[in-house]
């Protein structure tokens, strides 16, 4: 089983099969659906990856990818309905954001579009944290839209100026990483 089968499952385990099916058919589908994208005509379902991300920003640390479970397990504690429904909500919320950053076209501001699509290209999936997070802050307008947009410019500058300087890849888990939430 993936990571996110194991999640999925670990949600919905205590649950009588009416409750079950709720949160499987009114949000876990969905949730789902938002991971997923198309490369080269492929469909690549990225919802252990999105779960990882939405981790990263709960947590302010970075999971082990092997372990998104475990921390989840450990995290998180499912037998109360109530509390399974709002985290459930807030995953799904979440999802919503993740499936604009992997198909900017859904962004319906044409300016966040473009810029969403500049980064999507520069392919570095390390940075989806940090973007997700102040997608959200955006979204419950903690700042207007041109902020939104100077802080994607930012992003990409940073990001083009490493590139362009050779520098590895690999800091940047750790820096966006460290900076969501």
């Amino acid at each position: 089983l993936s990571q996110s089968d194991l999640i999925r499952n670990f949600i919905l385990m205590d649950l009588d099969r009416e409750k079950q099916n709720e949160i499987y058919e009114d949000y876990w589908v969905e949730i789902e659906n938002n991971t997923k994208t198309y490369k080269k005509k492929k469909l690549n379902i990225l919802l252990s990856e999105f779960l990882r991300d939405y981790l990263t920003i709960e947590l302010k640390k970075i999971p082990n990818q092997k372990k998104v479970f475990e921390e989840f397990k450990n995290n998180y504690d499912y037998k109360d309905y109530d509390l399974i429904i709002e985290k459930i909500k807030d995953i799904k919320k979440y999802s919503e954001i993740y499936n604009k950053i992997l198909n900017p076209e859904k962004e319906e501001d044409l300016d966040i579009s473009i810029n969403l699509r500049y980064l999507k290209a520069m392919d570095l999936g390390v940075i989806n944290p940090f973007l997700m997070s102040i997608y959200n802050d955006y979204m419950e307008e903690k700042f207007e839209k041109d902020t939104f947009i100077k802080i994607l410019e930012l992003l990409q500058s940073y990001l083009l100026r490493r590139y362009v300087c050779g520098e590895p890849t690999g800091a940047l888990n750790k820096i966006f990483g460290n900076q969501s939430g």
